[in-house]
C-alpha cells in the first residue's frame, strides 16, 4: 500500500506528469499535424496511468530484499508495458491513419521520460527495504 513513506514519490511523480502535460500543451500551440498533438496527448495519458500503476504493483509487492525478485518484477512489467504500447500505437495508426511516422516522437520522449523516472523510484524503494 502508498503510506507516507511514499510521498515523495506522489509528489516527484505528480511534478514530472505536470511538466509532461506542459510539453503537451506547447506542442498544441506550434504549427506541427494534428496527429503528433493528438497523439502526443494520448500517449501522455497512457504512459501516466500505466506507469502510476506499475509503481503501485512496486510499492505493494513484496517486501523480499532479493535482487533477483526486483529484476523479474522490473522485466515483467516491462514486457507488459512494451505490448501496451505497441498494442496502443497499433490502434492509433489504425484509427487515425496518420500521414506521417513523426506522431511517435512525442511518444518515445514521453516514455523515457516515465521509464527513467520509474526505474529510478523503484530502485531507490528497493535500497530503502
Amino acid at each position: 500500500m502508498i503510506n507516507n513513506n511514499n510521498l515523495p514519490f506522489i509528489k516527484n511523480f505528480s511534478i514530472i506528469s505536470c511538466l509532461i502535460a506542459v510539453g503537451c500543451i506547447s506542442l498544441n500551440l506550434t504549427h506541427l499535424d494534428e496527429h503528433i498533438k493528438i497523439f502526443a496527448w494520448i500517449s501522455f495519458v497512457f504512459l501516466c496511468v500505466i506507469t502510476f500503476i506499475s509503481l503501485y504493483i512496486g510499492f505493494t509487492g513484496d517486501d523480499s530484499k532479493s535482487l533477483n525478485k526486483f529484476i523479474t518484477k522490473m522485466y515483467s512489467i516491462f514486457l507488459i508495458k512494451i505490448v501496451a504500447s505497441i498494442l496502443l500505437i497499433i490502434s492509433f495508426l489504425l484509427i487515425a491513419k496518420p500521414t506521417n511516422n513523426k506522431f511517435i516522437i512525442p511518444f518515445l520522449v514521453i516514455y523515457l521520460i516515465y521509464t527513467v523516472y520509474e526505474t529510478r523510484t523503484k530502485a531507490i524503494n528497493t535500497s530503502k527495504n
